[in-house]
Protein backbone atom coordinates (compact mmCIF):
# COMPACT_ATOMS: atom_id res chain seq x y z
CA UNK A 1 0.00 0.00 0.00
CA UNK A 2 1.09 3.41 -0.64
CA UNK A 3 0.91 6.33 1.22
CA UNK A 4 -2.49 7.04 2.07
CA UNK A 5 -3.74 10.10 3.72
CA UNK A 6 -7.53 9.44 4.64
CA UNK A 7 -8.76 13.30 5.42
CA UNK A 8 -6.91 16.10 6.55
CA UNK A 9 -9.22 15.95 9.46
CA UNK A 10 -7.68 12.59 10.52
CA UNK A 11 -3.98 14.11 10.17
CA UNK A 12 -5.25 17.45 11.90
CA UNK A 13 -7.36 15.30 14.97
CA UNK A 14 -5.32 11.98 15.04
CA UNK A 15 -1.28 12.67 13.01
CA UNK A 16 -2.49 9.96 10.48
CA UNK A 17 -0.26 9.53 8.15
CA UNK A 18 0.70 6.31 6.45
CA UNK A 19 4.33 5.08 5.82
CA UNK A 20 5.16 4.64 2.68
CA UNK A 21 6.49 1.25 1.51
CA UNK A 22 9.23 2.07 0.71
CA UNK A 23 10.47 3.46 4.41
CA UNK A 24 8.52 0.30 5.89
CA UNK A 25 10.89 -2.13 3.83
CA UNK A 26 14.20 -0.08 4.84
CA UNK A 27 13.38 0.11 8.89
CA UNK A 28 12.59 -3.75 8.96
CA UNK A 29 15.82 -4.17 6.84
CA UNK A 30 17.66 -3.02 9.87
CA UNK A 31 16.21 -5.88 12.01
CA UNK A 32 18.94 -8.96 12.78
CA UNK A 33 17.39 -12.04 10.56
CA UNK A 34 17.79 -13.96 13.94
CA UNK A 35 14.49 -11.90 14.88
CA UNK A 36 12.66 -13.00 11.93
CA UNK A 37 13.48 -16.48 12.46
CA UNK A 38 12.99 -16.67 16.31
CA UNK A 39 9.03 -17.36 17.52
CA UNK A 40 9.22 -16.14 21.16
CA UNK A 41 9.92 -12.88 19.50
CA UNK A 42 7.04 -9.85 19.91
CA UNK A 43 6.97 -7.51 17.76
CA UNK A 44 4.43 -4.13 19.00
CA UNK A 45 3.63 -1.60 16.51
CA UNK A 46 1.87 0.98 18.89
CA UNK A 47 0.18 3.51 16.38
CA UNK A 48 -0.58 0.23 13.81
CA UNK A 49 -3.01 2.31 11.61
CA UNK A 50 -3.49 0.08 8.69
CA UNK A 51 -1.11 -2.27 9.28
CA UNK A 52 2.15 -0.86 6.84
CA UNK A 53 4.70 -2.35 8.86
CA UNK A 54 2.73 -5.56 10.27
CA UNK A 55 1.54 -6.78 6.91
CA UNK A 56 5.45 -6.65 6.31
CA UNK A 57 6.63 -8.26 9.71
CA UNK A 58 4.36 -11.01 8.96
CA UNK A 59 5.06 -11.60 5.73
CA UNK A 60 8.86 -11.85 6.53
CA UNK A 61 8.31 -14.16 9.44
CA UNK A 62 6.73 -16.89 7.64
CA UNK A 63 8.88 -16.58 4.70
CA UNK A 64 11.74 -17.03 7.11
CA UNK A 65 9.75 -20.32 8.65
CA UNK A 66 7.62 -19.59 11.47
CA UNK A 67 4.35 -20.94 11.16
CA UNK A 68 1.57 -19.06 10.57
CA UNK A 69 0.18 -18.84 14.14
CA UNK A 70 3.44 -18.57 15.25
CA UNK A 71 3.84 -15.35 13.71
CA UNK A 72 0.58 -14.37 14.32
CA UNK A 73 0.65 -14.38 18.29
CA UNK A 74 3.76 -12.78 18.24
CA UNK A 75 2.18 -9.88 16.42
CA UNK A 76 0.74 -6.81 18.40
CA UNK A 77 -0.76 -3.89 17.21
CA UNK A 78 -2.68 -0.87 18.89
CA UNK A 79 -4.71 1.96 17.56
CA UNK A 80 -6.73 4.34 18.08
CA UNK A 81 -9.37 3.97 14.89
CA UNK A 82 -11.64 1.25 15.40
CA UNK A 83 -11.84 1.85 11.08
CA UNK A 84 -8.13 0.64 11.11
CA UNK A 85 -7.99 -2.06 13.03
CA UNK A 86 -10.29 -3.30 11.24
CA UNK A 87 -8.55 -3.23 7.78
CA UNK A 88 -5.31 -4.01 9.87
CA UNK A 89 -6.69 -7.57 11.10
CA UNK A 90 -8.58 -7.99 6.98
CA UNK A 91 -4.94 -7.46 5.86
CA UNK A 92 -3.09 -9.58 7.76
CA UNK A 93 -5.96 -12.44 8.08
CA UNK A 94 -5.36 -12.12 3.83
CA UNK A 95 -1.41 -12.91 4.48
CA UNK A 96 -2.30 -15.65 6.44
CA UNK A 97 -5.15 -17.17 3.74
CA UNK A 98 -2.51 -17.00 1.17
CA UNK A 99 -0.08 -18.87 3.42
CA UNK A 100 -2.53 -21.60 4.60
CA UNK A 101 -2.95 -21.98 0.48
CA UNK A 102 1.07 -22.53 -0.16
CA UNK A 103 1.41 -24.77 2.68
CA UNK A 104 -1.22 -26.91 0.16
CA UNK A 105 -4.69 -26.73 2.62
CA UNK A 106 -8.22 -26.60 0.69
CA UNK A 107 -9.90 -23.08 1.45
CA UNK A 108 -13.16 -24.16 2.84
CA UNK A 109 -11.83 -28.01 4.27
CA UNK A 110 -11.92 -28.67 7.92
CA UNK A 111 -8.45 -28.09 8.23
CA UNK A 112 -8.45 -25.16 6.52
CA UNK A 113 -11.08 -23.68 8.86
CA UNK A 114 -9.77 -24.85 11.98
CA UNK A 115 -6.43 -23.01 11.28
CA UNK A 116 -7.92 -19.89 10.16
CA UNK A 117 -10.78 -19.57 13.12
CA UNK A 118 -7.56 -19.96 15.19
CA UNK A 119 -5.72 -17.09 13.44
CA UNK A 120 -8.61 -14.83 13.06
CA UNK A 121 -8.73 -15.22 16.96
CA UNK A 122 -5.70 -14.22 17.60
CA UNK A 123 -5.37 -11.56 14.94
CA UNK A 124 -8.51 -10.37 16.93
CA UNK A 125 -6.97 -10.30 19.99
CA UNK A 126 -3.18 -8.90 19.24
CA UNK A 127 -4.57 -6.07 17.06
CA UNK A 128 -7.01 -4.03 19.11
CA UNK A 129 -8.13 -0.45 19.56
CA UNK A 130 -7.13 1.69 22.64
CA UNK A 131 -7.88 5.31 23.58
CA UNK A 132 -4.16 5.96 23.82
CA UNK A 133 -1.12 3.59 23.04
CA UNK A 134 1.29 5.11 25.28
CA UNK A 135 -0.46 5.35 28.40
CA UNK A 136 -1.41 1.80 27.47
CA UNK A 137 2.01 0.80 27.89
CA UNK A 138 3.13 3.43 30.43
CA UNK A 139 0.57 2.08 33.09
CA UNK A 140 1.43 -1.36 32.35
CA UNK A 141 -2.17 -2.80 30.76
CA UNK A 142 -0.46 -3.85 27.60
CA UNK A 143 2.00 -6.05 29.45
CA UNK A 144 -1.08 -7.31 31.11
CA UNK A 145 -2.30 -8.64 27.91
CA UNK A 146 -2.78 -12.30 27.75
CA UNK A 147 -1.77 -14.27 24.76
CA UNK A 148 -4.53 -16.12 22.58
CA UNK A 149 -3.86 -19.51 23.53
CA UNK A 150 0.15 -20.10 23.72
CA UNK A 151 2.36 -17.84 25.81
CA UNK A 152 5.85 -17.63 23.65
CA UNK A 153 7.45 -15.86 26.78
CA UNK A 154 7.46 -18.74 28.94
CA UNK A 155 5.17 -16.35 32.07
CA UNK A 156 1.60 -18.29 31.22
CA UNK A 157 -0.39 -15.14 30.30
CA UNK A 158 -3.15 -16.90 28.16
CA UNK A 159 -6.70 -16.70 27.96
CA UNK A 160 -8.65 -19.08 30.07
CA UNK A 161 -10.27 -22.16 27.77
CA UNK A 162 -13.69 -21.32 28.58
CA UNK A 163 -12.44 -17.88 27.24
CA UNK A 164 -11.01 -19.06 24.00
CA UNK A 165 -13.79 -21.57 23.13
CA UNK A 166 -16.30 -18.18 23.41
CA UNK A 167 -14.18 -16.37 20.98
CA UNK A 168 -13.69 -19.37 18.33
CA UNK A 169 -17.38 -19.80 19.09
CA UNK A 170 -18.05 -16.33 17.69
CA UNK A 171 -15.80 -16.40 15.21
CA UNK A 172 -16.88 -19.72 13.71
CA UNK A 173 -20.36 -18.48 13.87
CA UNK A 174 -20.34 -15.25 12.20
CA UNK A 175 -18.13 -17.21 9.53
CA UNK A 176 -20.73 -19.86 9.04
CA UNK A 177 -23.54 -17.24 8.51
CA UNK A 178 -21.44 -15.08 6.35
CA UNK A 179 -21.15 -11.97 8.36
CA UNK A 180 -17.80 -12.32 8.77
CA UNK A 181 -15.63 -9.16 8.63
CA UNK A 182 -18.64 -6.99 7.50
CA UNK A 183 -16.93 -4.02 10.58
CA UNK A 184 -17.14 -5.92 13.56
CA UNK A 185 -14.19 -6.73 16.08
CA UNK A 186 -14.66 -10.29 17.32
CA UNK A 187 -12.42 -10.70 20.02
Amino acid sequence: MSTEIRSKERVSENGEVFTPDHIVHKMNDLIPIEAWKDPTYIFLEPTCGNSQFLVHILQKRIDNGLCIEDACNTLFGLDIMKDNIIQCQQRLIKICCGALVKEGLKEGGTDWNERLIRVICILHNNIYKVKDSLKDMSNGDFFKKRFFDYDPTGTGLVLSTSKQEEIKTKVRDKILEGTYGKGAVYA
